[in-house]
């Protein structure tokens, strides 16, 4: 008897489609269910089948002693934002180089590929495909991956040994961080950035907080947004630095009754900058109900004072929108230090 995939229908080319409460494809508009002790019942959606197609090709090396072991997959939205929940895997890497992916459902797809050299990962590799209605096949060239390159402007009394300017990229379930040192003459070279969705970032641990307040690539500014890089890319960027944050501080009451152990958290006004890791901060409350948040960026907040949950509710993109009745508007200019009170309300 052929065993069958939790997802694969009855025919190999058939699955079944990533489905959430109450049959909907799309994440963004699933339902919350909320258990209870007596539990949650008839829960009933349909789940529909789909076509399934597979990518192959060859990984493409340099030279006949480096070696691919596997090719990774990972599935992407249309704007280049990757996740993982309809996509994200392995296939294994033949002696000649060709590999041949699982059945997959229609989208677009990120594939990389590593070559190891006497068992060290020497370059890497990346393509993107497209399926439409039928399988596909993309080789993967390595040593042509993407390579962001440049300059940092630091305040005078900033040193920049041991600083670090990174790319990263992050969604559901995974997190990759691309790093590159600056040098004695503020050079950087990050190299082997993935394509897709990357946002600049500082790597200066043990410091005064720094940030990055600009970082021009092709005459735009990409410090606060995501930069998109294709394949096969290299870019020459100017990154500036500043030291110029601020400090939230103050006490959540309860009437007059100071409140402990409360999550105090700053989110900006702007959604895009909510995507950001760096623009939301938290803080907890300790038993005079004082807390103190450091670190803030200049620029237009709400801040709230929320009890703690183990799913972190207040870090989902909409939590502002949905809370804002909830919320102190804060303005924080360069290196100021503010003093807001805050009062015990309910939010969603």
């Amino acid at each position: 008897m052929k065993e069958v995939g939790l997802k694969e229908g009855p025919a190999g080319s058939m699955q079944y489609r990533n489905t959430y409460y109450p049959g909907t494809p799309s994440l963004d508009e699933a339902q919350v269910l909320h258990l209870t002790p007596e539990g949650i019942s008839d829960i009933q959606f349909a789940v529909s089948t789909e076509k399934t197609f597979t990518i192959a090709g060859k990984v493409l090396a340099k030279s006949p002693q480096d070696r691919a072991e596997e090719v990774r997959y990972v599935a992407q939205d249309a704007e280049g934002y990757m996740f993982s929940t309809t996509g994200l895997g392995f296939a294994q890497v033949a002696p000649d180089g060709s590999y041949k992916t699982p059945p997959l459902p229609p989208g677009d797809y990120l594939l990389s590929a590593d070559v190891t050299r006497e068992g060290v990962q020497t370059e890497l590799g990346y393509a993107s495909v497209r399926i439409a209605d039928s399988d596909e096949r993309a080789n993967i060239q390595i040593g042509h991956a993407i390579e962001v390159h440049g300059r940092v402007e630091a305040p005078q009394s900033f040193s920049l040994q041991g600083t670090k300017i990174a790319l990263e990229t992050f969604g559901p379930g995974f997190y990759l961080l691309h790093e590159g040192a600056v040098d004695s003459s503020a050079q950087f070279v990050i190299p082997d950035v993935p394509p897709g969705e990357n946002m600049f970032t500082l790597l200066d641990s043990d410091r005064n907080p720094v940030y990055v307040r600009k970082a021009i690539c092709n005459g735009k500014d990409y410090a606060s947004t995501v930069i998109m890089l294709a394949p096969r890319t290299t870019l020459d960027c100017i990154v500036t630095l500043a030291n110029d944050t601020g400090v939230v501080r103050g006490k959540v009451m309860n009437g007059d009754n100071p409140v402990a152990k409360m999550v105090v958290v700053l989110i900006p006004e702007s959604r895009e900058l909510r995507r950001i890791p760096r623009y939301t901060l938290t803080s907890k409350t300790d038993a005079g109900g004082e807390y103190r948040i450091s670190g803030v960026i200049p620029g237009d907040y709400l801040l709230f004072a929320v009890p703690p949950s183990p799913d972190n509710r207040h870090f989902a993109l909409d939590f502002a929108d949905n809370n804002r009745a909830s919320a102190e508007r804060i303005d924080m200019n360069a290196s100021a230090v503010q003093t807001v009170n805050l009062k015990l309300t309910g939010v969603e």
